[in-house]
């Protein structure tokens, strides 16, 4: 489940503030493995968004808890909530997703939006988590860990802000860096690295504005 996988989708729900579409990369592509909490205006309900496509309801049970809404696997799936953290834990099967809740600013002390992903916990311990974002609202770091090792495994973003003639300005993801540790996250050496450049809006023949090559 731990890496970078930029996926297309041009129906989505809007990011949980004016500033931020959670786990989008550039206009309608988005990081698959970094689902977001989205509250609609509507209130009452909840939905975990796993870009680009899958997602799970939510419906209020009136004394704070969550009730997903009636499928197949409704069994399998539970959403709630922790005010003290304060965090929302999605339990799919028997692995943990945790989302930042709806209170406070719309960034917190750590630039994570409303709704933003925190950490999944593996049955067996293995534990993904989100460590920085920068004052955009955007991710910066994933890190992977295993439970009774010092290996951690990395991945490093960095972005360009981009301007499209119709959108205004955006940040673009402009590399993805993989990097390995065996000491705990002390030291790191680098593994791979993805680098995205972008068409404008002169580059009609080639792609669309704002598309990666």
């Amino acid at each position: 489940w731990f890496g970078f996988t930029r996926t297309y989708n041009n129906q989505y729900f809007q990011g949980n503030s004016s500033s931020t579409v959670l786990g989008q990369q550039s206009y309608a592509w988005f990081y698959q493995q970094c689902p977001y909490l989205f509250q609609p205006a509507s209130g009452g309900q909840l939905v975990v968004v796993f870009p680009p496509n899958e997602s799970y309801w939510f419906n209020s049970d009136g004394s704070g808890g969550y009730l997903t809404t009636p499928t197949p696997f409704s069994d399998r799936v539970t959403l709630t909530h922790d005010a003290t953290l304060p965090v929302y834990h999605l339990m799919l099967n028997d692995e943990r997703f945790d989302f930042r809740d709806f209170t406070g600013s719309p960034l917190d002390g750590s630039n994570r939006a409303q709704g933003g992903f925190i950490s999944y916990t593996s049955p067996s311990g293995v534990q993904i988590s989100t460590l920085s974002y920068d004052s955009s609202g955007d991710l910066i770091e994933m890190q992977r860990t295993f439970p009774g090792s010092t290996t951690v495994h990395s991945i490093y973003l960095s972005y360009t802000t981009f301007t499209y003639s119709n959108l205004g300005p955006t940040n673009l993801v402009t590399t993805a860096l993989l990097r390995m540790s065996d000491d705990n996250g002390a030291t790191f050496r680098n593994v791979r690295e993805v680098v995205y450049n972008y068409y404008d809006d002169t580059h009609w023949n080639a792609g669309q504005e704002g598309d990666s090559y």
